[in-house]
Parts: C-alpha cells; structure tokens; sequence
C-alpha cells in the first residue's frame, strides 16, 4: 500500500500542468480522519466552495494538492492528491434564493478526499506537523485584500505526533448556509464543528493566507524544501484578519462555539479565515482553518407575512417524537413563496416545500421569501422537537462507508452505553454497543423500549466492502520496432485511477486505462480507487527489439548525422508532443554514450544505450528553459562523437 501512495507522490506534477489557474475560488477548509482499518491510514478532507458563475464546469475540480510539512524545521515531507470524482458538487442552499439569484450569487461546495498510508514511525516529531493548500487564485470580486486576483488561496491544518496519536481524527467544520449580509443589519452564522471525540475545541479569527503559488500555474510547481509560516494576503488600509469587513458592530466570533455575529456597513465581498484549535490537557495539538468569503448588499424592506408552522393541523411551539415514526410540520402553501427549513439554525439540504417529514429532534423553524423578486425574510417561530417521554434514540456513527476486501468497518453508537440489537437487513447478528460490519449492505441497530409509548428506537446505516479492481494485461512477449503501433489496455472503470510504470519505473502522465507503447521494456498497470487504499497490480507485459527493423522515416526537416535524425529542441509540458528528447534510428548503436549538460558544464544526464531518452528533468525535478550542450558517443568503429546543444522550451 505505501508503493501505492507513493507512485502518486511522484506523478503530481503530471497532474497540475494540465489544469490552469483560476480565480473562482471563494472558500476551503480541510480535515483528516483515523481509518480504523489500518493503524497508519489516514484520510484527508478538503471541500472547496467555487463561484459557479467564473467556474461553471464541476469536473474541473475534481482533483486537488496538498503537502505535508514538519512544524519544527518546516522540512518539506510528501504530496498528496485528493480527488473529488464521485462526488457530486453541492450547492449551497441560500435562504432567500430570489435574492442570490439577483446578485449573482451561485456557490457550490466540491468535496474531495484521499485515504493514504502515513508511517506512524516516521511521523513522530513532537511539535506535530503542518497540512498546506496552497493554490492561485482567489476571487476578483473580493474588496478587502490589495491585487485580490492575483493573490492566492493558502489554508493550513495541523496535526500531532502519530507516534504519540495514532487513531488521531481532527474536527471538520459542518457545510455552511447560503447566506448574504444585508446592510446595517446584524448577522449570525454558526461556524461549528464535528467534533466526535469531544476534544477541547476553541475557535478564534485568523489571517487569510496569500501562499506561494503565482498567477498562471495551478499550483506550486516545486513544492518549497521548508516552509515555516505562509505569507498572508495583503489587506486593504483599515482592514486585517481580525477586523475584515466594515461594520458598526466588528466581526466577532465566540471561542467556545462558533457563532460568528457582524453588523456590516458597506456593501461588497470580504474574505476572512476561522480556525478551530483542539487541546488535549490544556495543550494545543492541532487546528482546521475555513477561509470563506461574506457577500454585503442592500436588501429589500418588502416581506410576505409571517408563517406559522403546524402540527396536526394546529400551530404548534413543541412537539414529541417517537424514534422511527415520522413526523410532519407544515405551513400555508402559497405559489409566490418559497420556503427553506433549517433545524438549528442550519439549512437542511432539499428541504424547499411548505412541509418537511421530520425524523430528528431539534428546533425547527421554517424560513418564507417571495419566489418572483428579491425580499426580505419572514421567520417563523422555533418548534421544538423532542422525544418522547421514555423514548430513546438509537444513532449509528462510523467513520466510514466503505473499505477494501478482508477489512471492516467498525459500526458503534453516539450514546456509547446503549445496548441494542444488530441486523444486517433482516438477519439478527448479535446484540452488543458495537459490530463489525464485513460485507456490503445495510446495518440496523435496534433498541427495544417497554417503558415509552414508543416501542423501539433504531437507526440504519448502508456499508460497502469494495472488491479490488479487475486488472487483465495479458502477459505475452512482443516483439516491437520504433515504428509499430502498440496499445496496452486494461479493464475501463470511471471509478478507477491507473497508472502506467516502464521497467518498475512511472511513466508521467500514464493515467489512463490505455497506454501506446513507443519503447521496448516491461510493462505493468498499477489500478486503484480514488478515495480508498485498493489497489491490484497487473502482470508484466515485456516488449522487445524486433532483429532486422526497418529505418524509420523521421520529422521532416531533420537533417541526418551517420543516420541519427536529432531534434535541436522539447518541450516537456505532457502534452505529448515533443515531450522528451527522442533521436531516431540510435537503437543502430546499442552502445552509445548520451551525456547532457548545462552552461557550466555540470552532468545533467547520462545514458548508457538510449533506451529510456532525455526528458528535460533532474532528480524529477524540471530543468529551466534554456541550451544544454550535449556528446553523443556511438561507441561503434569508424563513427567519432557528435557534439551539439538542445533546447529546452516551456
């Protein structure tokens, strides 16, 4: 599994030179989670809110990086991708929609993840570790920050020692309201957390980070060997991280939970970051940071009337709930208007219509705009929804939803003293706090109850044990000259992420299910699941030198030296052309000697036989554009070495 990751590691840059920058990004935040499958998988979290108007294509933002650095020395350690391709993007859900549709106002939530192996050993420094997105640009609109859409979109996130914490799990920040401010008007939001570990976790403003990545790249193309602190934005004259949007009443936020309240005076786009610190016995061990952005207008003084929500046909200020039994809350239905339900203050996804079958305790309130323009807001009273007297709640918490074959999934309980009855769907397992669940389907927990009118509470939960992938490469033998046409194919799966290696080597940018072999070799697809460890690796497919090949016809326009045609110039961008520094007809010379330099006459590369070319790289590090000299030595009688220079373009 450690190969696995590792193959990525290096195969990043193939990834980021093939998307561009891009000024559409309005917020991030990142977590990371213990997978109790394995001690040492970990899985990394990200979601990134996109401005739909400037990015309205969601597949773009299906991948994204990050690295991990050490907190001490600020020592450069790995990458990570986290990918994004089976899960759909989310809009946000805005409680006046009429109104954000007027302002342009389309946000939606892309959520990436990533299981990966991190060597609990080697992760062991006591000062913990630090987690960097770093990635160009940030929104143009945005009115608090100087060269806004140049400036880029850094978060961090740290985590501890995973000697010393190695299940550690950080907090995650809940998916946000759509909200905008209005002028002169007070604003709440809750920018909480999950929190299942119930750490001591205390919240606090902080700078907006302006990272490394410039405009015209996606990302760090090389990643910087330390990292100690990350540049902040630059803020406009009057603003900075703990006061960033104008107001009457400065933007605030409680430390134990949370809630962020602001009164803005002056319409426009303000960016501003939240963290949430976690301690252990009164020390510090890591933190999650949200950067986001505020959206000010002036807002409409016109509102339909006040809605009243309705239990049974009658208003109605409480409610009890039996676990397991629906139950309705509604009010008048008017085509005019539209409705967004939250339960504590937050949104609830789909909830749009003048009922909502309730299953959860909670106060409810229910939100009424007009649906043909921009109003104001008319909130119902709260409705409380409690259980019944006696009744009790059964809910269902795991970490995951699905693992490889030969692992499980450990299904427990939020009331971690309850003792109920577990079923896979209709098949009693055994009754006990906890189960291992070991095959795809759904999990039930039920808890039997002769004390309340409600006679069982349960709670279900579908899991999913992934199969490795399908690989088929037959293994057979073929023989190949330069200018044969060969494709390798593996099994097709939208699921699936390949990657192609050459002699145990990576070959960059070989990510598909198909690759067109232009060298003899041996080679292997190695074949994986996004989000989770479960990988399959095919046999080896050998290529060798057909005797007696044809001379191949090269580019016109190449002149020829002893029947060597070689170009003066690449460009090692992936686009697959001109990637690499192909010489036609040198397998003529099974000896040769090809050794490139730079301008000081530093070794930069050195073939023994060509059979794998100068591709414009050091140590998987691109070289500069520029000349490099070069010496061809045949190493055959009666044919003296050739000297020359290549270029190296963008």
């Amino acid at each position: 599994m450690k190969n696995w990751v590792t193959f990525f590691i290096f195969f990043f840059f193939s990834f980021f030179v093939k998307n561009a920058f891009a000024d559409h990004i309005v917020g991030v935040d990142m977590a990371m989670s213990s997978v109790n499958t394995n001690k040492g998988n970990f899985k990394f979290i990200m979601n990134i809110f996109i401005d739909e108007d400037i990015q309205p294509d969601p597949q773009k933002e299906k991948e994204e990086v990050i690295q991990i650095y050490r907190k001490s020395d600020g020592q450069y350690l790995t990458t990570i991708i986290l990918y994004g391709y089976i899960f759909p993007g989310i809009k946000l859900n805005y409680t006046n929609p009429k109104c954000a549709e007027n302002n342009n106002l389309n946000i939606y939530s892309q959520h990436l993840e990533r299981e990966v192996f991190l060597n609990i050993n080697d992760y062991d420094d006591p000062m913990g570790y630090i987690v960097v997105f770093d990635r160009c640009c940030r929104s143009k609109t945005i009115s608090n920050i100087i060269n806004n859409e140049n400036t880029p979109m850094s978060v961090t996130m740290a985590f501890p020692s995973l000697k010393k914490y190695p299940t550690y799990s950080s907090p995650e920040f809940n998916f946000p309201n759509g909200e905008f401010l209005c002028v002169n008007e007070p604003f709440q939001m809750n920018f909480d957390v999950k929190n299942d570990t119930n750490k001591d976790i205390r919240f606090k403003l902080s700078n907006s980070l302006g990272g490394f990545t410039k405009k015209g790249a996606f990302v760090i193309a090389y990643p910087p060997n330390t990292m100690l602190v990350q540049p902040e934005v630059v803020w406009i004259p009057g603003r900075s991280g703990s006061d960033p949007i104008p107001s009457s009443k400065k933007l605030e936020i409680d430390a134990k939970t949370g809630l962020i309240t602001v009164t803005p005076n002056k319409k426009g786009v303000y960016c501003f970051a939240v963290t949430a610190e976690e301690y252990v016995g009164g020390q510090k061990i890591g933190h999650i940071t949200r950067d986001y952005t505020f959206v000010v207008i002036d807002c409409p003084v016109n509102k339909p009337i006040k809605p009243v929500i309705n239990f049974l046909n009658s208003p109605v200020s409480e409610v009890a709930l039996c676990p397991g039994v629906d139950l309705k809350l509604e009010t008048i239905d008017n085509p005019n208007w539209n409705f967004v339900w939250q339960n504590s203050s937050v949104n609830i996804p789909n909830e749009t219509k003048n009922s909502i079958t309730v299953k959860d305790t909670g106060t409810y309130k229910v939100i009424k705009t007009l649906s043909s323009t921009c109003s104001d807001e008319s909130i119902s009273e709260i409705v409380k929804v409690k259980l019944e007297t006696g009744a009790v709640l059964v809910k269902i918490k795991s970490l995951l939803s699905e693992v490889c074959v030969s692992n499980t999934i450990k299904l427990s309980l939020e009331d971690t003293n309850q003792v109920v009855d577990w079923y896979f769907t209709s098949t009693f397992i055994q009754k006990s706090k906890t189960i291992n669940a070991d095959k795809s389907g759904e999990y039930i927990a039920k808890f039997s109850n002769a004390v309340s009118s409600c006679s069982s509470g349960q709670d279900k939960v579908k899991v999913n044990i992934l199969e490795k992938p399908i690989v088929e490469l037959n293994p057979l033998s073929f023989e190949y000259c330069p200018n044969d046409k060969l494709d390798l194919v593996t099994n097709s799966n939208p699921k699936y992420l390949y990657q192609w290696f050459r002699n145990d080597t990576l070959i960059n940018g070989a990510t598909t299910f198909k690759y067109k072999v232009d060298k003899i070799g041996e080679y292997k697809v190695k074949v994986g699941f996004s989000t989770i460890i479960c990988d399959n690796e095919s046999s080896k497919y050998t290529v060798t030198q057909k005797i007696n090949c044809t001379t191949i016809a090269p580019p016109t326009g190449l002149g020829s030296i002893y029947g060597l045609y070689i170009p003066n110039a690449i460009s090692p961008n992936f686009d697959g052309l001109n990637d690499d520094w192909k010489i036609w007809n040198i397998d003529k010379f099974p000896d040769v000697e090809v050794i490139v330099f730079n301008s000081w006459g530093e070794e930069l590369f050195r073939s023994k036989g060509y059979s794998v070319p100068f591709n414009g790289f050091r140590k998987d590090k691109k070289l500069p554009p520029g000349i490099y000299p070069f010496v061809i030595n045949p190493n055959k009688k009666g044919f003296n070495k050739l000297t020359g220079s290549i270029s190296i373009l963008n």
